[in-house]
């Protein structure tokens, strides 16, 4: 098993963006990826996406290439600079962007939170994280049963060590697998060898 990584990422964003390995450069030519995807999805509307990607606004070329390698191994994925492009501001936090994003979750089977240097910075990830696992939340054997937040770490080694802290400590996190397809594994922080693939545990199983 292993995480996601900083140059596997990058590498993914440069691919399809069509740029050299330089952030800046990445950066501005993501608009026009961002915008590609964005007139596709017009053409063909998602009802349900798999995952809603809960990501810093100044992460533009990690969630780029995240975007990618997650639709690369076969899953729907929200991300609000291809599916609300001219809906929502992410740089404003106001009642009508919180509406659209609430919309957009109970749309999706679970949320991803993309951990790097920025998401400390993010005005919208705490909240998505909480909305999310509160409506998504069930009562099991008199118990309630936490949504299913995973925690998407993006790290310089896949074997580098992930520690949440705080609240981020509450949820699993998410690793790839050896699965040609749907490749992630949901695991345990507590107890990393527990672990369970994204489609059962999107069915109510947990690590």
């Amino acid at each position: 098993m292993a995480y996601f990584t900083i140059d596997e990422v990058r590498r993914a964003a440069a691919s399809v963006t069509g740029a050299a390995l330089d952030d800046h450069l990445i950066s501005i030519r993501a608009d026009a990826f961002f915008e590609r995807q964005s007139a596709e999805a017009r053409m063909v509307p998602v009802r349900h996406f798999d995952i809603f990607l809960s990501h810093a606004y100044k992460d533009k070329v990690i969630v780029a290439g995240i975007y990618q390698l997650l639709k690369a191994s076969g899953f729907t994925v929200y991300v609000d600079w291809v599916h609300d492009r001219s809906r929502i501001d992410r740089s404003k936090v106001t009642a009508d962007n919180a509406a659209i994003l609430r919309e957009r979750m109970r749309q999706c089977s679970a949320l991803f939170f993309v951990t790097t240097d920025n998401y400390k910075d993010s005005r919208w990830m705490p909240w998505e994280c909480g909305y999310f696992d509160g409506y998504d939340g069930k009562m099991i054997s008199g118990r309630i049963q936490a949504g299913h937040v995973a925690i998407l770490p993006v790290l310089e080694s896949p074997t580098e060590t992930f520690k949440g802290v705080e609240y981020l400590g509450l949820y699993p996190v998410d690793q790839k697998g050896n699965l040609t397809r749907r490749n992630i594994n949901i695991h345990n922080q507590k107890i990393p060898s527990r672990s369970i693939h994204f489609d059962p545990w999107v069915k109510n199983g947990h690590p």
